[in-house]
Formats: C-alpha cells, sequence, structure tokens
C-alpha cells in the first residue's frame, strides 16, 4: 500500500492527539507524585507524643485540653489536676 502525504490540517490533528496523551500523561504523574509526596509528608511528621495546651473560656478561665494521637483520645476543657492523672494513666498503664 502507498502511503499519500499527509495535509496540513491532519498533521496537526496528529500533533493535537499526542499533545492531548501527553498532557493526561503528565497530569497523572504529577497526581501521582503529590499523593505520594502527602502520605510521605504525613508518616514522616506523624507523631505519637500526646499534645497538651491551654485554651480560655468566654469568661477567661483558664483549661487545659490534650490529644493523644496514640490511642485517638483527647481531653478538652479540664484541670491541670485532670490532665496531670489522665497524663500518668497513659505513661504509667
Amino acid at each position: 500500500m502507498i502511503k499519500l502525504p499527509l495535509s496540513q490540517s491532519e498533521y496537526r490533528q496528529l500533533e493535537l492527539v499526542e499533545t492531548s496523551r501527553t498532557r493526561q500523561i503528565l497530569i497523572w504523574i504529577n497526581q501521582v507524585f503529590g499523593s505520594v509526596a502527602i502520605l510521605l509528608q504525613k508518616s514522616l511528621l506523624q507523631t505519637t507524643e500526646v499534645q497538651v495546651w491551654q485554651s480560655r473560656d468566654r469568661s477567661g478561665k483558664l483549661w487545659w485540653c490534650a490529644y493523644d494521637p496514640a490511642t485517638g483520645r483527647s481531653l478538652h476543657q479540664v484541670t491541670e489536676a485532670e490532665i496531670c492523672c489522665w497524663l500518668e494513666r497513659r505513661y504509667l498503664t
């Protein structure tokens, strides 16, 4: 079979198909690497240390809050004594 030369419009159509396919591949690669980067960042930055902080209510009273990423448990608006007991139970049991 003899190949006839392609017209200029046929060349353009082929270039568009190739460009579109290349663009889709690049978008997919970018999404995959983005997802991997997010997972890597989360795993590297994830800590199992208990996080403790203070907060104030509307009247200005000071309360303590804590979160334990290892167990998923948290405390909100408790006294300093309650935080201490909670931490002791966490580390001594």
